[in-house]
């Protein structure tokens, strides 16, 4: 990608609602738009999205230290500060920016939802979680001009076409529900349903495939992978394409399935679903390698690099009760970690001999918890 189309490929992802998507092009272009108060505004507001409250403070900071009198930026940072439970930083904020205009109703409401007792220590988080987002602008739609000369010929065209438009508009409808937009990807969803999928396994093969299946049995795991896709459940899609390549099945299925792995994506904190337990994935890593989990914790052992953090994962040790495991954790990205606090980690499963549960997560998001009395 070019640099230069960078910002704007970001914020198409971002009205699209694909905020990793959003993340993941922004974060390596730091240094070029280090000046650009809009860049760090966007990648502040994507976090927000996400959950990733630390990074989206810092990048929200950034944004109003480059251009300190934009009050949208702001306005984002004191509806993270709240998410965060740092009503005072919240509260500086409203006033400061009600001392500039008066009359700012995400402001107001914030000071409202203050008064109410939302947001103060020992509160419920989901509803400050929840009101956060209603507390700042998001990015508003472009509006495109239409020349003045051409609005004669628009209005003259919609009265000739409202003569006829009770017979088009059925005829219309029909079609655009016949042409909604499929998912990427598709058109790779079909299977030929005269031809084997069994690979023949020769008695002095070195290696057994994992998983030894009838053609019926093959044709089934591909119509759930079918279905899993179609309908965006991606994580759950992802353990069937493993299913699949693990197999006896030919090669020709098999490279159909990675095809698909390779349209599916990333979850966020906004759009997580069908987690996986520890159990589940203890029992068979590498049917759920490359799948994604959504998991609690602390972090230990942290060390932070130029390129990259790493850390031991205390999995179910947020509220001090039971480490139920310990599992190595990598960012390719600078993320906010406050050894203090309890995390949340989104991360891919990946196979690890040396890790002692025999995998690791390639970190996806974090956030930080609220800090729980011992």
């Amino acid at each position: 990608m070019k640099q230069k189309g960078a910002l704007r490929t970001a914020e198409q992802h971002y009205r699209r609602k694909q905020y990793a998507q959003t993340i993941s092009t922004l974060e390596p272009q730091i240094f070029l738009y280090r000046e650009n108060a809009f860049f760090f505004h966007l990648l502040g507001l994507a976090c927000l999205k996400t959950g990733d409250l630390g990074g989206a403070r810092s990048y929200l900071m950034r944004a109003t230290q480059i251009n300190s009198d934009a009050i949208a930026p702001r306005l984002a940072l004191a509806a993270c500060d709240l998410g965060r439970s740092d009503t005072s930083e919240a509260l500086q904020m409203w006033l400061e920016i009600l001392d500039e205009d008066p009359e700012n109703r995400y402001a107001l409401k914030g000071l409202t939802l203050l008064r109410n007792g939302l947001g103060r220590e020992g509160g419920d988080a989901g509803d400050a979680s929840a009101q956060m987002h209603k507390l700042y602008p998001d990015l508003r739609a472009r509006r495109v001009p239409v020349p003045s000369a051409r609005i004669a010929v628009l209005l003259a065209g919609i009265l000739v076409l409202s003569g006829v438009a009770v017979f088009l508009v059925p005829h219309a409808q029909s079609l655009v529900r016949q042409q909604e937009p499929e998912r990427d990807g598709s058109e790779h969803t079909e299977l030929a349903r005269r031809t084997g999928l069994v690979e023949q396994v020769e008695s002095n093969r070195d290696t057994t495939p994992r998983y030894i299946l009838s053609d019926s049995e093959l044709r089934e795991v591909f119509d759930t992978l079918r279905r899993y896709f179609l309908n965006e459940r991606d994580n759950l899609a992802a353990r069937e394409v493993n299913r699949i390549i693990n197999s006896n099945a030919t090669q020709q299925l098999k490279d159909q399935a990675v095809t698909l792995r390779n349209y599916l994506r990333a979850p966020t904190f906004a759009d997580f679903s069908d987690n996986f337990a520890l159990d589940e994935i203890r029992s068979d890593i590498v049917l759920h390698d490359g799948t994604y989990v959504r998991w609690r914790g602390r972090s230990s052992n942290l060390e932070i690099s130029d390129e990259q953090v790493t850390f031991d994962f205390l999995v179910g040790y947020e509220d001090f009760a039971t480490v139920e495991a310990i599992v190595p954790v990598e960012f390719r990205r600078a993320v906010r970690i406050d050894p203090q606090l309890g995390i949340e980690v989104i991360g891919r499963v990946r196979r690890d001999a040396a890790s002692p549960e025999g995998f690791r997560l390639e970190g996806s998001a974090i956030r930080l918890l609220q800090a729980a009395a011992r």
